[in-house]
């Protein structure tokens, strides 16, 4: 089999709208299976693809991914989250790229002006404002990939596994990793996934205080991040006005709101 599509869910239930556009893929069947690996399996699923629901007892998206690579048989696993949506020829797509790791955007779907503006930001894999605006690219090769939409080969995978200590930074992490013994991250501008936005001030928020603690986690295993932030703050700035006002002052809010995440770590108020 070459694919495995490796996802993990709290709930099965919410995975329906990924499975949805998976049925509507343009893909042979034969040629890749999903794993699902989810906490509740509160539904049950009859779709036309191989698919594989692992319970799990373990928490935390690292934990589970690691799980599905060891239960799945494709020869290279491929990344997605729970909340995503993939296009018909997202497999074909990715087909033309035959390299240790792929790397893809994240077209990022609002319902609100505020989720608009939130989708410039940057996150996850660049969102709307672009992934080569916000990692580092040289000759087609990039230094990250971001795990909503992301393949690497499943040798590698196995050898390397995520980090299950990291929470949320693990997708930072294993590129890292996969950097470091050598492997190439391909950067593939024309490979997406439709991912949901940050549509009201409370997801944001939240959304915001996670990555906070997420890059505390990350930070007490590496120190310093090398993040290119001028590269990405001047992208910002560049969108045409009101965009890079309203789009610049939600990443500083948002930064400043990650500090405050980071700190609830420090000092050990979240656990």
């Amino acid at each position: 089999m070459k694919y495995s599509i490796v996802v993990t869910a709290r709930k099965a239930s919410e995975l329906k709208e990924l499975f949805d556009s998976i049925e509507e893929m343009e893909f042979d069947r034969n040629s890749f299976e999903v794993v699902a690996v989810v906490e509740e399996e509160d539904a049950s699923y009859s779709p036309d693809f191989n698919l594989k629901i692992k319970k799990t007892n373990k928490k935390g998206i690292a934990a589970g991914r690691n799980e599905g690579i060891d239960t799945a048989i494709g020869e290279t696993m491929v990344f997605t989250d729970s909340d995503c949506r993939v296009p018909k020829n997202w497999l074909s797509t990715l087909e033309k790229y035959d390299e240790d790791a792929v790397a893809g955007n994240a077209r990022i779907q609002y319902k609100t002006k505020f989720g608009k503006y939130v989708s410039f930001i940057g996150y996850p894999a660049g969102g709307n404002l672009g992934f080569e605006k916000v990692f580092d690219i040289e000759k087609e090769y990039a230094t990250q990939l971001s795990t909503c939409n992301a393949a690497i080969k499943s040798k590698i995978a196995r050898k390397l596994k995520f980090d299950e200590n990291l929470m949320g930074s693990e997708d930072k992490d294993i590129s890292i990793r996969l950097i470091k013994n050598g492997y190439k991250i391909r950067y593939a501008k024309d490979w997406y996934v439709l991912h949901p936005s940050k549509d009201y001030i409370n997801e944001f928020a939240k959304w915001m205080f996670n990555r906070g603690k997420h890059a505390y986690f990350f930070m007490k295993k590496y120190g310093k991040s090398k993040k290119n932030w001028k590269k990405h703050v001047t992208a910002i700035l560049k969108l045409p006005f009101p965009a890079n006002f309203i789009t610049f002052s939600l990443f500083l809010l948002g930064f400043f709101i990650q500090l405050i995440g980071y700190a609830s770590c420090s000092v050990k108020i979240y656990k």
